[in-house]
């Protein structure tokens, strides 16, 4: 008679991540697309069965808060865009919130970001573009998207500038980037700080860049 050997946490841990993979592929397997017949939804949560894994491995370790998987996404996430750091936060919005808090800095100097200044964006985003703004205090000053791109319009915003004109933010959506080039060229000339939205846009380039 064979004797089993007493399971460990790591045994257990390997047969339950397996599980979920298991699991993944029967409540979320992909289905065929029909043309005219699958709906598309405008947004949606997109997942895979590793990050499924990822999210259960962290519940067995009970570690709820940032911690080895963050780290990671962050140094993965900072090497995908090309940058040297990169800082998780819980969502879009905080993220559009810690940059325009970032320009409330005294070290700004005579750039800081104070109340009453302006931020010139666009008003064809999500609502936490303006909510960001509006938070540090600053004025929002909207300006035409392009037709085209349904991206900040870069005539229409050195028309908008003034000056109490502080900072922009072109905000890349649906994938689509902002015509970058000419909105910094602008910024240039005005000393305007620009922080692009990419909340909508991650991985897209422009000229080869990524957003």
């Amino acid at each position: 008679m064979s004797v089993s050997q007493p399971q460990t946490p790591e045994s257990l841990k390997a047969e339950i991540l397996k599980l979920v993979r298991e699991y993944y592929a029967t409540a979320f397997g992909s289905s065929p697309f029909i043309p005219g017949e699958t709906p598309i939804p405008y947004a949606g949560r997109v997942f895979d069965d590793d990050e499924l894994a990822c999210l259960v491995e962290a519940g067995l370790d009970f570690w709820l808060t940032s911690g080895r998987f963050a780290d990671r996404f962050e140094h993965d996430f900072a090497r995908f865009c090309g940058i040297r750091y990169a800082m998780l936060v819980n969502s879009g919005s905080s993220a559009n919130l810690a940059a325009l808090s970032c320009l409330t800095s005294p070290k700004l100097g005579e750039r800081q970001l104070r109340p009453g200044d302006e931020v010139i964006t666009v008003p064809f985003t999500f609502e936490a573009t303006v909510a960001a703004i509006k938070a540090t205090g600053a004025t929002v000053r909207f300006v035409d998207i392009d037709a085209r791109s349904l991206t900040m319009d870069a005539d229409a915003m050195d028309s908008q500038i003034t000056d109490r004109t502080r900072a922009v933010i072109p905000v890349h959506l649906f994938g689509q980037p902002a015509d970058l080039k000419p909105i910094l060229d602008v910024a240039r000339q005005h000393r305007l700080i620009v922080i692009e939205d990419a909340c909508q846009a991650h991985g897209a380039t422009y000229h080869g860049q990524p957003v």
